[in-house]
């Protein structure tokens, strides 16, 4: 989208620096599939702000229904990702990761970014009891970021 436009401005710097991010982006996406999903969600959530924001009226960012429609369920589903607490066999841990899970779904069911925030200020340096399965650890650093998704949602929700 950003490409179509680049015409109307091609002396624009704000969209020169906006490619040059996007190709950064690309250009150093990792191999791993989720470490890929991940700069796919960034670079999403920087395109939803961008046809968010107000657009000249001499040049639209001229995305298509089916692109839009593509980008709001991408996103959806990326803030919508809930890691279940598994069952690990140390009944430390799995209290543990229940007890994380659930303060997920509360930063999660939020409604404004300081209720969030608050949830993510205390989890901050969390960590499963010593000794606990690397599936646990594995597990909670998820949810762990699936706090953060759920904060960022908010923070970059359209103003009602």
């Amino acid at each position: 989208m950003l490409l179509r436009r680049k015409h109307c401005f091609s002396e624009d710097t704000s969209i020169k620096m906006a490619l040059d991010e996007l190709m950064k982006l690309e250009a150093s996406a990792p191999a791993d599939k989720a470490a890929r999903r991940r700069v796919a969600a960034t670079c999403a959530v920087q395109l939803d702000g961008l046809m968010r924001v107000e657009q000249p009226h001499d040049c639209p960012l001229d995305a298509t229904d089916t692109e839009r429609a593509e980008l709001t369920a991408f996103l959806d589903a990326w803030y919508g990702e809930r890691t279940p607490a598994p069952t690990t066999g140390d009944a430390d841990a799995d209290t543990a990761l229940k007890e994380l899970a659930t303060k997920r779904d509360t930063a999660c069911a939020c409604k404004d970014t300081a209720c969030a925030r608050e949830i993510a200020t205390s989890l901050e340096g969390y960590s499963v009891p010593a000794g606990s399965p690397k599936a646990a650890s594995d597990a909670a650093a998820q949810m762990i970021d699936e706090v953060g998704r759920c904060k960022q949602k908010l923070a970059f929700a359209p103003p009602k």
